[in-house]
């Protein structure tokens, strides 16, 4: 067993599963709601569980040495990963001018929407960018408790 593996199992043996879990989830991928439901959290409660459990200094140093040990494993690190999406990103986003079969610009541009929008998704993934999800609310419902059924 490596050093790295020995500080891991160090850091996680004094947590509970589901912490143990949320930290190896959230390492790899870190947006606490969805490492919170990895690691066994209702979705009701999964966001506000992932969020308090990164207040926690041992929870947060667990993560750290899970994402290391990782990185490690990987040979490449998050912050790698997200500066070759950056240079993605931007080649992507350089216009290239259209030209015609003789070589000679058109006057029209182009770019690979598709790709930086792709490396974007890609990059906020990993940085835990995502807005929550909408909840559904029955607007009829919602609009006889406001405004009363006809009938009273």
């Amino acid at each position: 067993m490596s050093e790295i593996d020995k500080e891991v199992e160090a850091a996680l043996k004094p947590l509970t599963d589901r912490e143990r879990q949320f930290c190896i989830e959230y390492a790899a991928m870190p947006n606490p709601h969805h490492a919170a439901l990895q690691a066994g959290y209702s979705d009701k409660s999964a966001r506000s569980q992932g969020h308090q459990l990164l207040k926690k200094p041992k929870i947060r140093s667990a993560v750290n040495l899970c994402r290391e040990r990782n990185e490690l494993k990987a040979g490449i690190s998050q912050e790698d990963t997200l500066r070759k999406l950056r240079t993605i990103i931007d080649r992507c986003m350089q216009t290239e001018p259209v030209l015609d079969f003789q070589g000679n610009p058109t006057g029209e541009y182009r770019f690979d929407a598709k790709n930086a929008l792709q490396a974007i998704d890609i990059a906020n993934k990993m940085g835990g960018h995502y807005a929550p999800k909408k909840l559904d609310v029955d607007s009829t419902i919602n609009f006889i408790q406001i405004f009363g059924d006809e009938d009273d």
